[in-house]
């Protein structure tokens, strides 16, 4: 990137071989927006709104993961590598590299939305045809009939999905690539926002003028992002590169290199790991009807929860993108993962506990904020990717990366869905199996941080943030060296108000507690105050003597970790206790039970294992630090 004058009041931005004027900076990055938001309420519908489709039609979950997910994984580990290999060696004479493959994709895409939103006219024309020799009732023919376009729709979104996040290394100024990264999370909560609120209840009332919409809004903002926006011309490929670039020779480059060292495998694991855990997103709905909500409700919950995730990555990119930067990307994306898992753990209690639907409602959004580790993350994933894999090889290692996730996916989403059978029908759990989606998630969340736990091991091996070399076959020396980004050195300032602001949380719950005991002897509910008294009060005092213990030894020793992680625990950690106090608020509001307190104890636990994490993460910190401290010594 290249800063040049053009006249005293206007300056140049280059990204690669493009030059940028300010405005016309700003019209090119706005229009990619405008196409990113209209792809991502687009391509919402399918997963969101044809596994409950799928599901009127008698589709068992087993046939439901297959026709939704092992399709989508078959073509992405074969379809994406070869759409991403090509594209980076494309060179067309109107557009650049990456536009066509998605503009000449567009009909396509167009026409499988048209499909769907006919496919019961389509049914009925396909039985009376066949009803001389065959007699299929007209469910099934339904279900195939969805299955095969599922196969056109998935094969095309391959070209789309694979290359529209390549274009923003492309199009994009390197130093406005983490800002823009912000907008562009920020754009696609707000997709899935409006699709809750205003699209989601009518999806099924309205399913095919739904789709139409789609298909006419799609073609019209897909159309304007390629004509308008100017992509750069890179030079022709070499003869020697256009030879490994052909036949059986390209494949074999291809794995050899991206597969050739346990830096890679770890990073390729880890994304897999990850995958695999959001496969249940497909049950989401139905673990959503499990704790009886309404279609409304559930658009209305899931509305509500998109517009918080916005309204956080509105402020991560308002004013977190800047300490990412100086925090490093890498730090935020590892460490993120391991405390953004508190949020599953907190989604495991609906296992044990049957609120009231008010309860679920406003307790789920409030706990929606802890979310904003992982929103954080989001933000950071990819200038993250930059900064780990090859600059030289980047599109290979990320469509490498995808091959794998995708082989790994396509096993275990079969595995997921035999498992919610297994438990919905051989256990006769019924809709409350769909709960237990989140033990699941839980298990390989867990695989994927070790996975990157042991990859960022491996980044501090290889030079770390003083210096990181990529590991490279291709080189004479295996290594290629990479761009070094100054980081923050820890701040004890900084340390010092995190520990501040998770004490007081902490604090404060206890303090809350001693008043419910209060609350539950004047409201003559004996029970829930027991309860409160004999396990939460001592639970919660357990719970704040380690947090001053931990806090204690952090503030001894004469190593500090990183402040960065400390501070986002600490914003986490208000949250969450706040969010605890108004759920238990609620429940006693309406149960006098002993479900609040029971909800309450659990939560209690989720803290002592926050933790479990910090002290892992101070461990480590200090650990990674000692070899720099001894460098400026």
């Amino acid at each position: 990137m290249s800063v040049e004058e053009k006249t005293p009041a206007e300056k140049l931005y280059t990204a690669g071989p493009l030059t940028y004027t300010r405005s016309r900076l700003l019209l090119t990055m706005a229009m990619v927006i405008l196409g990113v938001f209209i792809y991502s309420i687009s391509i919402t519908f399918v997963p969101r709104i044809m596994p409950l489709r799928l599901k009127e039609l008698g589709c068992s979950n087993t046939l439901l993961i297959f026709i939704m997910s092992t399709f989508s994984q078959i073509l992405n580990m074969t379809v994406c590598p070869w759409v991403s290999f090509k594209s980076d060696r494309y060179r067309s004479p109107r557009w650049g590299r990456r536009f066509p493959f998605i503009f000449y994709t567009m009909p396509m895409m167009c026409a499988a939305w048209l499909m769907f939103a006919f496919v019961d006219s389509e049914s009925s024309l396909l039985v009376k045809a066949i009803s001389p020799w065959l007699t299929v009732a007209p469910a099934t023919m339904t279900i195939v009939l969805m299955a095969a376009i599922m196969i056109f729709y998935y094969f095309f979104f391959m070209f789309v999905g694979s290359i529209i996040y390549y274009i923003y290394n492309d199009l994009i100024p390197p130093q406005f690539m983490t800002r823009f990264m912000g907008v562009i999370q920020i754009t696609t909560s707000l997709a899935a926002a409006l699709f809750n609120f205003f699209i989601f209840e009518h999806a099924l009332t309205h399913f095919r003028w739904i789709l139409i919409g789609i298909t006419i809004a799609y073609a019209l903002g897909i159309s304007a992002m390629c004509l308008l926006v100017k992509e750069p011309h890179f030079p022709e490929p070499d003869e020697n590169e256009r030879r490994q670039s052909k036949g059986v020779r390209a494949m074999i480059t291809f794995m050899r290199e991206s597969f050739s060292h346990r830096f890679y495998w770890y990073a390729f694991c880890g994304t897999a790991a990850s995958a695999i855990a959001g496969c249940t997103s497909i049950f989401m709905v139905f673990f959503e009807k499990s704790m009886g909500m309404s279609m409304a409700q559930i658009g209305s919950y899931s509305g509500w929860c998109s517009l918080i995730g916005t309204v956080l990555i509105f402020s991560i990119a308002l004013f977190g993108t800047p300490f990412i930067d100086r925090w490093h990307p890498v730090r935020i994306s590892v460490f993120c993962l391991l405390f953004g898992q508190m949020g599953t753990i907190l989604d495991c209690k609906w296992i044990f506990f049957s609120p009231p639907v008010t309860v679920f409602f406003w307790g789920g959004l409030m706990l929606s904020q802890v979310t904003f580790m992982m929103r954080f993350r989001g933000i950071a994933h990819m200038p993250a990717l930059m900064r780990l894999y090859p600059k030289s090889r980047f599109g290979q290692f990320c469509s490498a990366q995808s091959m794998f996730r995708s082989l790994t996916v396509l096993g275990f989403s079969l595995l997921l869905g035999v498992f919610m059978d297994f438990l919905k029908d051989q256990l006769q759990l019924g809709e409350i199996s769909y709960r237990y989606i989140f033990l699941w998630v839980l298990f390989f969340n867990g695989v994927a941080i070790f996975c990157y736990l042991m990859m960022y091991r491996e980044f501090l091996r290889l030079g770390g943030y003083q210096g990181y070399c990529a590991p490279a076959p291709w080189t004479p020396g295996g290594l290629e060296p990479m761009p070094v980004t100054q980081c923050a050195e820890p701040s004890k300032l900084g340390v010092k108000i995190s520990l501040a602001g998770m004490i007081f949380s902490v604090s404060a719950a206890l303090l809350w507690v001693i008043f419910m005991i209060i609350w539950c002897r004047n409201s003559g509910a004996g029970a829930a105050g027991r309860y409160y008294l004999v396990c939460c009060l001592p639970l919660t005092a357990l719970v704040l003597g380690g947090y001053l213990l931990w806090a204690r030894s952090v503030l001894k020793s004469v190593q500090m970790p990183h402040h960065s992680m400390l501070i986002l625990s600490a914003i986490v950690t208000v949250l969450m206790t706040i969010s605890f106090a108004i759920e238990n608020f609620l429940a006693f509001s309406l149960d006098k039970s002993t479900l609040s307190p029971g909800m309450w104890s659990y939560e209690m636990i989720a803290l002592a294992i926050q933790l479990g994490m910090l002290l892992f993460y101070t461990k480590l910190e200090k650990k990674s630090a000692a070899p720099q401290i001894q460098a400026r010594q």
